[in-house]
This record gives C-alpha cells, structure tokens and sequence, in this order.
C-alpha cells in the first residue's frame, strides 16, 4: 500500500516492474486519482487499484489486520513549522494502528527530503516495541534499487536537499499456541 502517491507515476513505475505483487494506492487528491487511473487503463494493469480516501479511515475501516507485506510513504507533507507537526501523517498513534495490518515481518517504508520529519520517525520506532530499523550501520538507509524515484525527490535533490529512508520491519510475532 502506498499512501499519499501525488501523481501516481512511482506507483505505477512499481506496479508495472513487479506484476507478481499487487499494489494498493490512497490518495485524497482528485487529480493525482484521475491521472493515476488513466494510466492503469493505458499500461492495463490489474494489480493495481486506487482508493481516493483518507488513508487513516481506509485502514481502519477497509484493511484486514495482518494482510498487508508493506506500507510506503514517499515525500508526505512535513508540516514545517513546529506548531503545525501535529498534522503530520506518520505519528506514534499512526504507526501503532498500521502495524496492525502487516503481515509479522512485513515492511514500512518511509521516504522523506525534511530531516526533522525523518528523525521524528526514527525516534517514534525507537520508542517501539513493534518495529526493528532495517538499517545496519545507522539510522538511514540508502535508497534501495526497487524504489523508482518520485517527482518530490527529484525536486528536493534539485534543491539540494538530502534524502533520509527510514526501512521497518514489523518485528516477528510469537505463535502464543506453541
């Protein structure tokens, strides 16, 4: 599942490089939904839908708990300023109910150029019991080959911003009937 795709085009760059996974994409914006669809239509592909709804009702209504091998989020938008942070997508409380809906093992992977926004997630999975960084020798990750990359990251590096990408694993659940 990817929330928040804007446009949709690393989203579809996934879905059409990877047809043996099915892809989930939420979006509240109307124009990136619309562009996303055509291009599905176009590429004709089926392992790939589109939800245009807030990404924190789809999963607490839609999503079926431990089914999901990953959730990405790439570029969210970083509620700048300090008094704004509370509007942020990825919280504790937000992280918490979507591990939820991975399967044990499964992956949380999130992407952003603001590097206040990416130590607050660094510190939020630090702080929990439900994920384990997938990075070996630090905080960040690089950028693994599977991810194409999105119209923000390019902006960013234009603009000379660094990257940070942050990989989670949902710590592996103990089978309590063993």
């Amino acid at each position: 599942v990817e929330v928040g795709f804007g446009m949709g085009q690393s989203l579809l760059t996934c879905a059409v490089n990877n047809p043996q996974h099915n892809y989930i994409g939420i979006e509240v914006h109307e124009a990136g939904v619309g562009a996303l669809l055509a291009d599905i239509d176009v590429s004709q592909l089926s392992n790939l839908k589109v939800i245009h709804d807030d990404a924190v009702q789809v999963f607490k209504d839609n999503i079926v708990d431990d089914t999901l091998d990953g959730i990405q989020i790439f570029f969210p938008d970083p509620w700048h300023k300090k008094k704004h942070n509370k509007r942020r997508l990825v919280t504790e409380n937000f992280l918490a109910k979507v591990s939820n809906k991975l399967k044990s093992g499964g992956i949380f992977h999130f992407v952003s150029d603001w590097k206040p926004y990416a130590d607050s997630v660094i510190e939020i999975s630090e702080n929990s019991d439900l994920f384990v960084n997938t990075a070996l020798n630090g905080k960040f990750t690089d950028k693994p080959d599977y991810r194409p990359m999105t119209k923000f990251e390019k902006r960013g590096i234009q603009l000379g911003h660094s990257i940070w990408e942050i990989i989670l694993q949902k710590i592996e659940e103990v089978d309590k009937n063993e």
